[in-house]
């Protein structure tokens, strides 16, 4: 046999030995789920597959007891992360001999050769990092320094459960285990992701000053991202391209050039850094990196309507960190939006077992589910649609509704919540998107449960998509009044919301359409969370109202002990509101001409509620009460 065919064979086996490993098994990778398994555990409890079902950060440690002392020490490193950490990462160690759990506070067990074997696991320990629903993020072969790594992936993991704090902590131990280069720029970021902006400054300072050129190369990127988020734009793409110089792939180093070119609105050359940062190509020392380098890419895409690239980006960034809350959110919100709400529903539903606290996602859940019920309902479509029909003629003909027979009764009480217009210009991109729509979702329900009632917003979204006009048009406050007048509304709320990642500014205008006059306005800046906005925002506007548009009706009937008002549900009428009777009294005279005046003459108290009448008790009462006579709601 000659010397080439030997070495052919050589390189086969060893070609094979790399796709499958020495058992025969096709070896893990990083995006695999792990295989089935089942150990008994030295406290008599199985361990499976199962452990890892949930969302927390899994650790499955394959080692063994006799002749392996890399193996024991990480083990000694695991049990002291383990106790240190039990709430955070689910662990479980398997030995090929003997197991001895030695006051371990996760699971040690004892596994047979079949499971080594399926994971492929021919170098000891192996250490892999669990995502979701058992899906592998990371695999580090061996022991020694190779800890340092697999403590720096823990490390990560926190970072992507946003637990900047716990972060570090296991960043520092995995400096002191042997990874010190990545490790000291996680200790960084991990600060920086805390809030302490001048302190991250300090360490990745420190870090472009080093001998080392990996180490200075990751200080000027963390420095370049410390500079962009102090708005100091011309400095971080400076230091941003004295890296890409040294790398051009650097994805960290490409994500702040594209965000620092896109805040000073050269978006055609911002483009082009996301693409290369986003890059399969692309290098990054974290995950995260690149899965914020994808977000970026798909919410500018977005922006430039390119919806289906966009949704690539987003799960990509998904691939990247399975705990991206921000990249699932935009994700659905995406679908949503291109008529796609089942599939929206089920990336909802994936964010919220991923993140159960994400108090957003309750929203979107909500409108997904909206959307798919108006989709399902054919007779619902039917309904709006002719209503829509008519809604857009009147608008086309510049109609108001007609007005009302009895001008003391108060119209019913209905706000119009036209949206929230978003004025960020497309310089944010790492946000979630949406963010006014569930604004404006979210303060629809707060309104409802104040007992306002609010036009439904799938007869809105359609006048105005037939109108063919975005929130730019309804920023113009006539066309918002006239919008308004076509909508049997008696309010309007016009808003904007500017997000910028960091910082959010919302205000909204809340306008009578019979008169034009501005009710009320109100603001909110800094980190604006919707779920907590808009309950101060519907509460202020009820108030508004209470006070500014007394209720005013009419007896409807008065037989005995049974009181009827003209009121109910849709006027804004509760159970527990009092209203004064009243009678024409004796006219005042000024400049001699007679001006009338009412006159209390009881008051009723409303037991019960319909839609549109209410039945009231007598409280007090004096003189005859009589039917059509007028009433005023009670301050």
């Amino acid at each position: 046999m000659s010397r080439s065919h030997n070495k052919l064979i050589t390189s086969v086996l060893g070609l094979t030995l790399l796709m499958y490993g020495a058992g025969g098994f096709a070896a893990l990778k990083s995006g695999d789920v792990i295989p089935s398994f089942q150990a008994n555990g030295s406290d008599g409890k199985a361990v499976s597959e199962k452990n890892f079902s949930g969302q927390t950060p899994g650790v499955l440690y394959l080692y063994k007891t006799e002749g392996c002392d890399s193996c024991q020490n990480g083990l000694v490193q695991l049990k002291e992360v383990g106790s240190q950490f039990k709430d955070d990462l689910q662990i479980v160690a398997i030995s090929k001999d003997k197991a001895d759990a030695m006051g371990a506070t996760f699971p040690v067990a004892t596994g047979d050769a079949d499971i080594f074997k399926n994971f492929s696991a021919s170098l000891l320990p192996t250490t892999y990092l669990v995502g979701p629903n058992g899906k592998i993020m990371k695999i580090v072969q061996g022991g020694g320094k190779n800890m340092g790594d697999m403590l720096a992936s823990l490390a990560e993991s926190q970072l992507q459960t946003k637990k900047p704090e716990k972060a570090k902590v296991l960043f520092l131990k995995a400096s002191k285990a042997g990874d010190s280069v990545v490790a000291r720029a996680g200790v960084a970021y991990s600060t920086l992701k805390e809030g302490n902006v001048s302190e991250a400054e300090n360490s990745f300072k420190e870090m472009a000053k080093s001998q080392d050129k990996q180490l200075a190369m990751q200080g000027k990127e963390g420095l370049a991202e410390v500079l962009f988020q102090q708005g100091k734009n011309d400095e971080a793409l400076k230091v941003a391209n004295e890296v890409l110089q040294q790398d051009p792939n650097r994805a960290m180093a490409n994500l702040v050039k594209g965000k620092t070119l896109n805040a000073k609105g050269n978006k055609a050359e911002a483009e082009k850094a996301l693409v290369m940062a986003s890059a399969e190509t692309s290098t990054s020392d974290f995950s995260w990196q690149k899965a914020e380098a994808n977000l970026a890419m798909g919410n500018m895409q977005l922006q430039g309507k390119n919806s289906n690239i966009a949704l690539k980006s987003f799960r990509k960034a998904s691939d990247h960190n399975p705990y991206f809350a921000e990249a699932l959110s935009n994700e659905g919100v995406a679908l949503k939006d291109m008529g796609e709400p089942e599939k929206a529903m089920e990336v909802f539903q994936k964010l919220q077992k991923v993140d159960p606290s994400d108090k957003l996602v309750h929203s979107l859940l909500r409108q997904a589910q909206a959307a798919i019920a108006q989709k399902q309902d054919l007779e619902r479509q039917k309904y709006i649609d002719g209503l829509v029909k008519d809604l857009l003629q009147q608008f086309k003909d510049n109609k108001a509704k007609p007005a009302p027979a009895d001008d003391w009764t108060s119209p019913a009480m209905a706000i119009s919540i036209l949206g929230f217009q978003n004025n960020d210009n497309g310089s944010s991109l790492m946000g979630r998107i949406g963010l006014e729509g569930i604004l404006q979702d979210e303060l629809t329900q707060a309104l409802q449960a104040q007992g306002v009632k609010v036009v439904d917003r799938a007869i809105i979204d359609k006048v105005l998509q037939e109108l063919k006009m975005g929130s730019s048009e309804l920023a113009d406050p006539d066309t918002a009044l006239k919008l308004g007048k076509i909508m049997a509304a008696h309010f309007i709320t016009t808003g904007s919301f500017f997000n910028t990642g960091k910082k959010n500014l919302v205000n909204m205008r809340l306008v009578d359409v019979e008169t034009s006059n501005i009710v009320l306005s109100l603001s909110e800046s800094e980190k604006v969370d919707p779920t907590e906005v808009a309950p101060k925002f519907a509460k202020a506007i009820r108030d508004a109202i209470v006070e500014k548009y007394p209720l005013k009706g009419r007896l409807a009937a008065v037989e005995g002990d049974t009181i009827i008002v003209n009121m109910g549900k849709k006027h804004g009428v509760t159970k527990g509101q009092k209203f004064n009777v009243l009678a024409d009294g004796e006219p005042i005279m000024v400049r001699g001409k007679p001006i009338p005046r009412q006159t209390k003459v009881g008051t009723v108290e409303i037991t019960e509620v319909d839609e549109d009448i209410a039945y009231a008790k007598s409280l007090d009462k004096s003189g005859n009460w009589t039917k059509d006579q007028k009433i005023i709601q009670k301050n």
